[in-house]
């Protein structure tokens, strides 16, 4: 799922270029522009790929778990920590550590307000 639709299921992320606002798209740019090619693809764009498929389940979960407000800001916190890396995440299970670290504050935020999953 791009992040675009992200979007039109809970307004988390309004477009690729409003991503600059989240705070995720400085990192992504952070990537050297002569990394090398493989195959005609850039490694560039399959870190793309792959941070668009887990913030997407990530997103995905906590809409489902937790409502659609609560999934906007845990996607919110998603890309801020995605901005404070000085590397991008090479591996599935990198990107997966990012959702974990996004989960622990949404479990703050959670706990602070007191709120109570009804499903």
């Amino acid at each position: 799922m791009l992040l675009s639709e992200i979007s039109a299921r809970g307004s988390a992320v309004k477009s690729r270029s409003d991503s600059d606002n989240l705070g995720g798209h400085a990192a992504m740019k952070r990537l050297s522009h002569n990394e090398p090619y493989q195959n005609g693809n850039s490694i560039c764009a399959e870190r793309v790929v792959r941070a668009e498929r887990e913030l997407s389940a990530f997103f995905s979960a906590v809409a489902e778990l937790f409502g659609p407000e609560q999934a906007t800001l845990a996607a919110k916190d998603w890309l801020q920590q995605l901005e404070v890396m000085t590397d991008l995440p090479g591996s599935s299970r990198e990107w997966r550590a990012l959702s974990i670290e996004a989960s622990a504050r949404l479990a703050k935020r959670v706990n602070a307000n007191g709120f109570a999953a009804s499903r």
